[in-house]
């Protein structure tokens, strides 16, 4: 067999594919003129959980179980049938594309709609996320009505960990501006070790009643 593959020329598999080129890299690419060089210089794309559906692909970030024991938050974590955050899906607004004589009818669903996760009190315990190796360090939470990006922000009955220390909500931000997301983390605290990925952020209220106003519904995780 190896003197059999020793007379198997390679030219004619190159010769197929003239037009082949390596693909580019982030590294390769110039300085961008408006992105911040920390989140286009990477060739790792973001990691991302979105509860829409429909959704495609594999979810990099994940919401961590009651069951896994793993967690550092093992223990405090509540399950959707044990009074934890709530995970539901809204097609509401999906409706308004459908032509009003038909929108009612079974056959005529559409399947986009907006899937969240929800609380209201601190009853429901840590909503638990698991993040995947991460270049930067940076972690954006999406939100929904009725929560705003400022009304999270401003919300004084929050509070976001992460590697198991309390983050300074002074330091949240729109991001990127004008959107529905808020990024709670631009990068690694210097104590911080991702060599091995799979950190942890927890999200919590502390009050144990909140109108729906002051209390978090979640759409969209992002990290990079």
């Amino acid at each position: 067999i190896a003197s059999k593959s020793q007379e198997i020329s390679r030219a004619p598999l190159f010769a197929d594919f003239k037009e082949f080129s390596m693909p580019v890299m982030a590294s390769s690419l110039p300085v961008p003129a408006f992105a911040d060089p920390a989140e286009v210089t990477n060739d790792a794309p973001p990691g991302c959980l979105n509860l829409e559906k429909p959704t495609f692909g594999y979810h990099t970030v994940s919401i961590v179980p009651p069951t896994d024991d793993l967690s550092p938050y093992a223990g405090q974590i509540k399950g959707p049938d044990d009074g934890g955050w709530h995970l539901g899906f809204d097609n509401r607004e999906a409706k308004k594309l459908v032509p009003k004589e038909e929108k009612y009818l079974p056959q005529c669903a559409h399947l986009d709609g907006c899937g969240y996760v929800r609380s209201q009190s601190s009853n429901t315990g840590w909503l638990v996320i698991k993040l995947p190796k991460m270049d930067v360090g940076r972690v954006l939470l999406c939100v929904m009505k009725p929560t705003s990006p400022d009304s999270f922000i401003k919300n004084d009955q929050l509070e976001v960990t992460f590697d198991g220390k309390v983050l300074d909500r002074s330091t949240f931000e729109n991001y990127p501006k004008k959107s529905k997301c808020v990024m709670v983390l631009k990068s690694f605290p210097e104590s911080v070790n991702d060599s091995g990925g799979h950190l942890y952020l927890g999200v919590r209220l502390l009050n144990e009643t909140l109108d729906a106003a002051n209390g978090v519904t979640l759409t969209h995780i992002i990290a990079l």
